[in-house]
């Protein structure tokens, strides 16, 4: 519960967390017991020695589509707000009342702001992610490993149905391609591989689309097959594995769901990375094409090597792309490991990595072109 003392005769509910609330200059306690969100149901009890006068005011969630209820020691009040403010309750209290607050949740599809085609399912305040397994599935090498959903009608419930026995627990119906997912709390998913946001297709649309979505799933397939080793800018603990260092003016964000990391001003940031030492490496960079903040210059170093020869890569879905550059073998001569730096030129930024990889170079070009 995250309480909130305005004044003497205001008091706020924000959150519905089991949790005890003593007010001594107000002379009163409020606990609440609740197990949410595994119910819908919280409970708050009053403690006080003397009646006091104040008003409560219990937050209304804005995803509460169908509404809210809230009793008073059993006798319903009338709500007259709308989702996304307060419920107010004025009243002289006493010690042993109680209010009971109950907030159906539902479904709903929350969208990216520049990408109405992706969305994450939502259930009430819950973030739901689909279960795609175990982290070391074979079947993730599947370009097509994270379905699309390709719903055949609008209403959610008709296509995302709650699983018996599991709590806060859906399941696609029909609708997942190649397959259909689990959705469950983003909470409770640990040691598993996972999305969050889907890419969501009309029948005619993804008609459309399969065939240049699908290519790009192949691409990135093949380049993993060949990769040695890959640094996920943006996320702590690959950062940690990878041995990131960096100045104070290095920062992390998300694009499309996508974390990333930059640097300001004449900063710099860096990342170890495993090569083989018997075959020519590549350094695959991936970038995004959204609009980039003005005065990035930067260069690219492999063991304090500045590197000289980029080409473009191939184009992932959402705007971003990749970028190779040849490791000369000088670079790499005698290391079993790879410290790859980007750092800004004088007065200038380090524009956003979205991800790092090492390369065999010659297994992906065998690759590449038989999959051509």
């Amino acid at each position: 519960m995250s309480l909130q003392r305005r004044n003497r005769s205001k008091l706020y509910v924000n959150q519905f967390i089991a949790s005890t609330l003593e007010w001594k200059e107000a002379g009163i306690t409020l606990k609440q017991s609740t197990s949410y969100p595994e119910t819908d149901h919280t409970k708050l009890e009053i403690q006080c020695d003397h009646p006091v006068s104040l008003t409560l005011l219990i937050r209304y969630p804005y995803w509460a589509l169908q509404g809210i209820t809230v009793r008073v020691n059993g006798k319903e009040q009338e709500v007259v707000t709308e989702p996304g403010s307060f419920v107010s309750i004025a009243r002289t209290w006493i010690d042993g009342d109680a209010v009971e607050v109950t907030i159906p949740m539902s479904l709903r599809l929350e969208t990216m702001s520049d990408n109405p085609g992706r969305a994450a399912v939502m259930y009430g305040p819950l973030v739901l992610a689909g279960d795609l397994g175990l982290i070391d599935d074979p079947k993730a090498r599947d370009f097509l490993y994270t379905p699309v959903f390709i719903p055949q009608a609008e209403e959610l419930e008709s296509w995302i149905q709650p699983v018996e026995g599991k709590t806060n627990t859906f399941s696609t119906s029909g609708a997942g391609h190649p397959r259909d997912v689990e959705l469950s709390p983003f909470y409770k998913m640990h040691d598993r591989t996972y999305s969050v946001y889907w890419d969501i297709f009309t029948k005619e649309g993804w008609q459309e689309a399969e065939k240049e979505y699908t290519a790009a799933r192949e691409k990135l397939a093949i380049l993993e097959q060949c990769t040695i080793d890959f640094a996920q800018p943006g996320e702590m603990q690959p950062e940690r594995d990878h041995n990131f260092q960096g100045d104070a003016s290095t920062r992390t964000g998300y694009v499309n769901n996508r974390p990333y990391r930059n640097a300001g001003i004449d900063g710099w940031f860096s990342f170890d990375l495993k090569i083989d030492p018997t075959a020519p490496m590549l350094l695959v960079i991936t970038y995004t094409a959204a609009l980039e903040m003005p005065n990035c210059g930067f260069n690219i170093l492999v063991n304090g090597h500045p590197l000289e020869q980029f080409s473009e890569g191939f184009d992932e879905a959402d705007k971003f792309y990749n970028i190779h550059a040849e490791i000369p073998a000088a670079c790499l001569e005698g290391k079993e490991q790879a410290t790859v730096t980007f750092k800004a030129k004088p007065g200038q930024r380090v524009r956003r990595l979205f991800g790092l990889r090492m390369v065999n170079k010659d297994v992906y070009d065998r690759l590449y072109q038989a999959g051509s």
